[in-house]
C-alpha cells in the first residue's frame, strides 16, 4: 500500500513553499501540501552553491527514510561534469529494522561494499560523505592505504567551503544530516 509523503531538500536555500514540511512550509495561505499516493508535487529550486546535499522524506521519516526515500544531491559548478571514476559519493542510511530488532547500516543502499575500491596513485579523487541515518548515528569515515591511513584535503562541509584546505589524516566523524567533501 502506498502512503503519502513529502520531500525535504536538505541544505538548500529555497523558497519555503518547496522545503518539504506539509502544512508548515510556505508563506501566508500558500502552504506545502502532503503528497498523496498517485499525486505529484513539482518542487522548483535553483541551488545557490555547489557541493554535496541530501534529499529525504519528511513525512513519517523513519519508515520512509529506511524504505529508501532519500538520496544524494550533488550540485556542480556551471560547466563542470560529474565523473563517477573520480567523484565518489557515500550516503549512509539504515535499512528497515529486521525481525531480530536492529536496523542495518547501509552505504549507497547496500549492507556492505560489493568490492574494495581501488584508487590510482597520482589521480585526484573527490569523496562526498553524507549521513541520513534516522536514529542519530554519528559515523566514523576514513580512508586507508596498504601502509595505513592516507591524507586528504577538506573542501566543503554542508555545501560551505571549509576555512582550512590543508592536508590532514583521512579521518572524519559525520553526524546525522551532515555532508563533507574531501579531495
Amino acid at each position: 500500500a502506498s502512503t503519502a509523503t513529502a520531500i525535504h531538500w536538505h541544505g538548500q536555500e529555497i523558497e519555503s513553499y518547496y522545503d518539504g514540511v506539509p502544512w508548515w512550509s510556505g508563506i501566508g495561505e500558500k502552504r506545502a501540501p502532503l503528497i498523496e499516493p498517485g499525486h505529484e508535487f513539482m518542487a522548483k529550486l535553483i541551488p545557490q552553491r555547489v557541493g554535496s546535499f541530501i534529499y529525504h522524506a519528511h513525512w513519517h521519516d523513519g519508515g520512509q527514510l529506511m524504505g529508501g526515500v532519500q538520496g544524494p544531491m550533488i550540485v556542480l559548478a556551471a560547466g563542470e561534469t560529474y565523473d563517477p571514476e573520480t567523484d565518489k559519493y557515500f550516503i549512509m542510511s539504515s535499512a528497515p529494522p529486521s525481525w531480530f530488532g536492529g536496523a542495518m547500516l547501509l552505504m549507497n543502499g547496500l549492507p556492505q561494499p560489493t568490492r574494495t575500491m581501488e584508487l590510482r596513485v597520482g589521480q585526484t579523487y573527490r569523496f562526498r560523505f553524507m549521513n541520513i541515518t534516522p536514529v542519530g548515528d554519528t559515523l566514523h569515515m576514513g580512508l586507508t592505504g596498504q601502509s595505513g591511513p592516507v591524507q586528504w584535503r577538506p573542501l566543503l562541509k554542508d555545501g560551505a567551503e571549509t576555512p582550512n584546505h590543508d592536508l590532514r589524516t583521512a579521518d572524519q566523524h559525520v553526524a546525522v544530516g551532515e555532508t563533507f567533501d574531501f579531495e
